[in-house]
């Protein structure tokens, strides 16, 4: 397997479950990338693989820390992921049965000497009559926004400028072992 490129950005999108690191029916698997002595401390790496057809907002939602059978919360938040998929353009949502890596900047607890692993949160992006539905729903709010002043919101009710989303699966990355 070729590694990934080490030259990517980021910055930047109701618990329906949590799947385990490699079981088969998650949606998406979701890994950290070790890069051996040449890693950054404040710096990580995931690749994430889509094996649905459908499109996913996936971002870093939680650093656990293993303490003996237990997993304790390090840092909990929400980063955004912008992923660089294969021979594709980078983008901050995962498509269908699409890979890429994302490279966090600034891992705010930077686990070392530590068994540690990452909670990710996927939001599949509404389509066909569910999207319509949201579309509708929203309307009335955009108009009001529209009318207070954010001109960047689209006027037609069913603009594609605009993706919405549905309910939050979280995956856990495998436990990784840093000293």
């Amino acid at each position: 397997m070729a590694q990934p490129k080490k030259e990517s950005l980021v910055l930047f999108l109701v618990v329906a479950s949590v799947c385990q690191a490699g079981e088969s029916n998650q949606p998406v698997t979701f890994r950290c990338v070790t890069r051996g002595d040449h890693q950054v401390s404040t710096r990580a790496m995931f690749w994430a693989t889509n094996h649905t057809t459908n499109t996913f907002a996936v971002s870093l939602s939680a650093i656990e820390n293993k303490a003996g059978s237990n997993w304790i919360i390090q840092w909990q938040g929400w980063q955004p992921l912008l992923f660089q998929p294969l021979g594709g353009l980078a983008a901050y949502q995962l498509g269908p049965h699409e890979a890429g890596y994302a490279t966090v900047e600034q891992l705010y607890c930077s686990p070392t000497g530590t068994v540690w692993r990452a909670k990710a949160r996927l939001q599949p992006a509404l389509t066909g009559s569910s999207a319509t539905a949201a579309h509708l729903r929203h309307y009335p709010d955009l108009v009001q926004r529209r009318i207070q002043g954010d001109t960047n919101l689209p006027l037609h009710p069913f603009s594609t400028n605009i993706t919405f989303y549905g309910e939050s699966v979280y995956v856990l990355s495998q436990e990784v072992s840093e000293q």
